[in-house]
This record gives C-alpha cells, structure tokens and sequence, in this order.
C-alpha cells in the first residue's frame, strides 16, 4: 500500500467514523441560569433581609415582575435542560413551570438552614436526582445537585 492509498482510506475510514458518530449522536440545549434571590411570599425566617415577604421590597407586584421577567429569559435560552441557581423554594420552581408549561420534570435541592437552593427543569424525563456534598461541616454550604436524565432512551448525567 503506497502513501496516497493510505490517506484515501483514512479518509473514508474518519467518513464512515463521522456518519456513525452523527447517527448516535443526540442534539440537545443544555443551559445555565443565575435567576439571583428568587424568593417566594411565604416567611420562613432563612429569608435575606430584603425578601421577607409582604414588606414593601418584596411582595406579590415584586413577585410577579421577577416571574415575568425570568419567563422571558426561559423562553429566550430555549434550551431543553436548564439548572436554576439562587432559588428558594419548589413553590417558585412551580410557579416558573407553570409559565413555561414546556418543562415537565424538576429535580431541586436545598440545605434546610440555606436561604436559596437550586433546581433543575428539563423537557426530558428526569430519572434519579441526590446531592453531592461539599462541606458536611458547614451547615450553610450548598451541595451539588446531581440529576440523572433518560434523552431517547440514552443516559445523560447533569451535575
């Protein structure tokens, strides 16, 4: 086999390598979203101080306008996974679905003590989510939130 035979055949090796990569191949949006202190309205004393609900900072119009505006950015991303930082409750994970009704499962995880948690939204069936924890000694700190997605039937693992 001389030199040029060589790289012909390479080249239609690395072909046929690329038409069954893009045959397995799953597409996909993937994002990330910082929605910064999305609290609901109800009082549960690990509130920060300018989102204790029912208080002239932070009420149902101050609500709304975030749920409104953090819509929009939802709908403008479009992606098909998204992971929500800074979130306080499943009440507003919920209340973010219901006005993005295209996101039908939820993974969401929160220390106790934390005052925010985070979450994720997906249009793929989420299979198992747990927590990996990052500092067992600080009541404070935030785990990871590790969510295990079935796409087509093929295993994608969002941490």
């Amino acid at each position: 086999m001389n030199r040029y035979t060589f790289i012909v055949n390479m080249k239609y090796l690395l072909f046929i390598f690329i038409s069954i990569v893009q045959l397995y191949a799953l597409d996909f949006k993937v994002a990330s979203y910082n929605v910064e202190n999305f609290f609901d309205l109800h009082y549960d004393k690990t509130e920060y101080k300018e989102f204790i609900p029912n208080t002239k900072y932070w009420n149902k119009i101050a609500f709304n306008n975030k749920l409104r505006n953090i819509s929009q950015t939802i709908q403008d991303l479009d992606a098909d996974i998204l992971a929500l930082q800074e979130v306080e409750s499943l009440k507003v994970i919920d209340a973010i679905v219901t006005k993005n009704p295209q996101y039908k499962y939820i993974a969401f995880l929160k220390n106790k003590d934390s005052a925010i948690g985070m979450a994720l939204i997906s249009k793929f069936k989420i299979v198992s989510s747990s927590s990996i924890v990052v500092d067992k000694h600080n009541k404070f700190s935030r785990d990871i939130l590790k969510v295990n997605i079935n796409i087509e039937n093929k295993p994608f693992t969002a941490e």
